[in-house]
């Protein structure tokens, strides 16, 4: 993870920012995988988690390392998609799912 420079105040509010937001996705990405499995079962939440982070990653991948559409500056990242983007993705595509 990269840290802030000293002396960079805005470098320091990004950075504290950056695992708040990573944390709270995470949160989020945990509570509707027990929502699922408690409502769909193992299998079913295999299923969709493969699918809900697979294809919304595989989006941020091709935006931003080929079509070079977009640039996070949220640390951590993987190969620059950062971890917080693909597991906020997860709570949204599974709350759309549940409601229909």
């Amino acid at each position: 993870m990269v840290t802030p420079r000293e002396g960079d105040v805005g470098g320091e509010l990004r950075f504290r920012l950056s695992k708040v937001l990573t944390a709270h996705a995470a949160v989020m990405a945990g509570l509707s995988i027990a929502h699922s499995l408690q409502m769909r079962g193992l299998r079913g939440t295999l299923l969709f988690a493969a699918l809900g982070h697979a294809v919304p990653t595989l989006g941020e991948h091709v935006a931003i390392n080929v079509l070079k559409e977009l640039c996070h500056r949220v640390e951590p990242q993987a190969q620059d998609v950062p971890l917080a983007i693909t597991l906020g993705w997860y709570p949204i595509s599974y709350a759309a799912f549940a409601m229909v």
